[in-house]
């Protein structure tokens, strides 16, 4: 059979099956024969018999047969084009052979390698190309699909030139940043690669510029501690200071006078912690001795010692909570009834349930009330004052700093007292700390004694020091409750005023009690309230503070 498929050509692997057959016809044809010679049957003789030639299915099997070993012969040339790197022709073979036996393995085995060989040669000449015109990242990636294709030493050797290139790229973009560190790096990785003498001079000239941005930032550190730590010395933070120097130790070659400027810092701490724990101590004695502004001097000295203290600030709120309470009487907390003398003009009887409270145990006095208006320039004064010229705080009747003040309204009082820490006392809170728990009369008594209270029996003509009848506390030891001048009390009530048309409206008015040097004696009953327009500043009216106390 030719190669063309003619049935007209049977090869000599046919002609050996076609005699093979005949011997086997022959064969049987003899073991049939009738015997011969004596004794033998006479049988009658046939005639010849024409032998019988191939099947059709003998013949397919003939021409496969004879297909598969041309498919053999193929798929070995193929093998021999394939290792001589003949991808083209190995592909024709392979090709051929699956024509004459269709799914020979071996074919498609060479076939499938052949195209991949195709594939890797295609990528791997891109690569070279794209090398060639320095577009690195595109020809390592054509690489790495050859490599994928397939692992050879000289894909592995092209790759590693690619990315030993690509590390010098970046190692220069690093270093036209003066980022020599980064530059450095991408250097030593192109060296690790392809130890090329432009990788060596890279790294060289890299490691230079290290050492040199090193000797830079260290000046630069140092400049940045040393500098910190010489502000932190001259306002007086010596422990941050110490800090600071020594964090700029490191970064000097002039150690020894770094360390000179720490040693001095500590010896200078060490006479400040002396100096504070000496005032510290005349602080506490005085506060001891209840010397409230002595201490307070001394806590001001340590204070400058050590003004992140914070130990101070707190022991400066106890001594001015001390100060605050110091001339102060604590009245426990109680039920109150009122029930005011005939004409006392206090209204119907009042009940109260009072928390314990703290009150000054005198009025205040023009001194104290001075100091007020100097820390407070825009408060009006009392309108008795002299005021020496415009902006400047009033001065002080002569002879009257220790007396109460007065000629102010009891929005001067409640301002002095917000300023103060304190508070106005409520009417109620002043009448029950005048008249006690057993409700007497006067703050001393049931009986009037013009001798113990300044009011216009006394014929005194004007207001006296206060504190000035200690003869004559009240129950609980308050003093001037009867008389010296009348007190503003946070207590408002309703007054009924008339037009000139005759209308009649209501407003709040505030409620002062205790009497004064101007009114007679009936005005200074604890009991006895009167109301007066709480914006006026009158004559013989002053005020005392309370604030809020728990009961010890």
């Amino acid at each position: 059979m030719s190669e063309g498929g003619s049935s007209s050509y049977v090869g000599p692997l046919a002609m050996l099956v076609l005699g093979g057959l005949a011997g086997t016809f022959l064969v049987m044809h003899l073991r049939n024969a009738p015997e011969t010679g004596p004794g033998a049957s006479p049988v009658a003789v046939p005639g010849p018999v024409a032998p019988k030639g191939p099947t059709p299915a003998d013949l397919a099997r003939l021409e496969k047969t004879q297909r598969q070993a041309e498919a053999g012969r193929l798929i070995g040339e193929g093998n021999t084009a394939l290792a001589a790197g003949e991808i083209d022709g190995a592909l024709a073979k392979f090709n051929a052979a699956l024509e004459r036996d269709p799914g020979n393995p071996k074919a498609e085995v060479g076939a499938a390698a052949a195209r991949k060989e195709e594939l890797f040669s295609k990528a791997f000449a891109r690569a070279q190309e794209l090398y060639s015109q320095r577009n690195l990242d595109e020809a390592r990636k054509q690489f790495q699909k050859a490599r994928e294709l397939k692992e050879s030493p000289e894909v592995v050797a092209k790759l590693n030139q690619v990315e030993h290139d690509l590390w010098l790229r970046s190692g220069l973009e690093a270093e036209g940043k003066r980022d020599w560190q980064n530059a450095l790096a991408c250097y030593e990785k192109a060296k690790a690669l392809l130890p090329s003498p432009d990788a060596e001079k890279a790294v060289a000239r890299a490691q230079l510029g290290a050492q040199v941005e090193r000797s830079d930032e260290r000046r630069k550190t140092f400049a940045k501690h040393f500098d910190r730590a010489t502000a932190l010395e001259k306002e007086g933070k010596l422990t941050e200071a110490i800090a600071a120097y020594r964090q700029a130790l490191p970064h000097t070659e002039s150690a020894a006078d770094v360390q000179s400027r720490i040693d001095a810092c500590e010896r200078k701490q060490r006479e400040i912690e002396n100096l504070f724990a000496y005032w510290m101590k005349k602080a506490d004695a005085a506060a001891d001795a209840g010397k409230v502004g002595e201490a307070e001097a001394a806590l001001k000295k340590a204070a400058e010692c050590r003004p992140s203290d914070p130990s101070i600030p707190q022991k400066l709120a106890e001594l001015r909570e001390r100060a605050t309470v110091q001339d102060m009487v604590l009245i426990p907390a109680a039920e109150f009834s009122s029930v005011p003398e005939p004409g006392d003009g206090g209204g119907a009887p009042r009940k109260a349930t009072l928390k314990a409270y703290y009150i000054d145990r005198r009025e205040v006095s023009s001194a104290q009330y001075k100091d007020f208006l100097d820390a407070n320039p825009s408060q009006p004064a009392p309108r008795s004052w002299l005021r020496a010229q415009p902006g400047r705080p009033a001065e002080i009747p002569k002879g009257q700093e220790a007396c109460p003040v007065m000629g102010v309204s009891a929005e001067d009082a409640a301002a002095y007292a917000k300023w103060s820490g304190k508070r106005l006392p409520t009417e109620d809170e002043w009448e029950y700390a005048a008249r006690g728990a057993d409700g007497r009369v006067f703050p001393w008594g049931n009986e009037f004694d013009k001798e113990k209270g300044n009011t216009i029996e006394s014929g005194k003509g004007g207001p006296l020091p206060v504190g000035s009848f200690p003869e004559a506390p009240s129950a609980f030891g308050l003093l001037d409750m009867a008389g010296n001048v009348a007190e503003w009390t946070a207590t408002t009530a309703d007054f009924e005023v008339k037009d000139p048309s005759g209308e009649s409206r209501i407003i709040k008015y505030g409620v002062l009690k205790g009497g004064s040097f101007l009114l007679p004696s009936r005005w200074a009953r604890s009991s006895t309230r009167y109301l007066e327009n709480p914006k006026l500043r009158l004559p013989g009216v002053g005020f005392r503070c309370a604030r809020d106390g728990a009961e010890k």
